[in-house]
């Protein structure tokens, strides 16, 4: 019994280390087709197909263009807003993207699956907080 414990213990911190390696890692972004679009690296730096960094959103959820200008913020309830602090749409819990006026126009699924107002599939951001992915996807701020 005790060597069963020891192992499924060792499973579990060898599950949690690759997970955190997998989470370090630069998120692919892709559109309807599978083509690779971008990256999303662990810091929040959003680079083109190309690898040259366009964008960043730093941890406290400022969103900045490539000359390091805010541009945008996350807020932690899921506002978006622009750079004068106006709220431009918002991220509900269940992935719900919603414009300025509450209207629904897309959703960031759980597996990263992006999908516009009438539910097709529009691009794909796995691994990529669903707030980042709405504002890459349905926000022209980079």
């Amino acid at each position: 019994m005790k060597k069963l414990r020891s192992l499924i213990g060792l499973m579990v911190a060898a599950a949690m280390l690759v997970g955190a390696s997998q989470a370090a890692q630069a998120q692919r972004l892709r559109d309807a087709s599978g083509n690779v679009t971008g990256t999303v690296r662990s810091d929040g730096s959003i680079c083109d197909r190309s690898g040259n960094s366009v964008a960043r959103i730093d941890g406290s959820g400022n969103i900045r263009d490539r000359a390091g200008n805010t541009v945008g913020r996350i807020t932690s309830s899921g506002d978006i807003c622009n750079k004068s602090g106006n709220t431009v749409g918002k991220v509900d819990r269940d992935g719900t993207v919603r414009d300025r006026s509450g209207n629904s126009i897309g959703k960031v699924d759980s597996d990263g699956t992006i999908r516009n107002k009438s539910g097709n599939s529009v691009g794909r951001a796995s691994g990529v907080k669903k707030e980042w992915a709405a504002v890459l996807f349905f926000f022209d701020f980079i």
